[in-house]
């Protein structure tokens, strides 16, 4: 089975601590289409991005609306990758950090960088 038939799902999550307005929205948006684009190209089109937004979140705590819905996703096996920008946008936080990405592995579900993901793909 190749690897573009079993990749359906990629979660690309974003956060960004304070809210600059409708900036921050285009900025996410346009890495979101950016992203979206790359998985097509690696993963054919049916592939689906969704995208988790926590705008005006801290990352040194995980009670984020998004990553929790993006949690609740992963555990429901909706999700087949988790992708984000940079490690900071997961967590600042080193132990939650690892406590994240321990949580994906338990659900078979890799972790990778986004924006290097974009690069290997242009």
């Amino acid at each position: 089975m190749s690897e573009k038939s079993t990749i359906k799902r990629i979660a690309l999550y974003m956060r960004k601590a304070c809210d600059e307005g409708d900036k921050t929205y285009c900025e996410t948006a346009k890495l979101g289409a950016a992203f979206s684009k790359a998985c097509m190209k690696r993963f054919g089109e049916s592939v689906e991005v969704i995208v988790y937004h926590d705008i005006g979140f801290s990352g040194m705590h995980i009670e984020r609306p998004a990553l929790q819905r993006l949690l609740q996703d992963v555990q429901g096996k909706r999700i087949d990758i988790v992708a984000y920008p940079d490690h900071h946008h997961l967590s600042r936080d080193f132990n939650d950090h690892s406590m994240l990405t321990r949580y994906f592995a338990t659900y078979a579900v890799p972790v990778i960088n986004g924006t290097a993901f974009m690069r290997e793909q242009a």
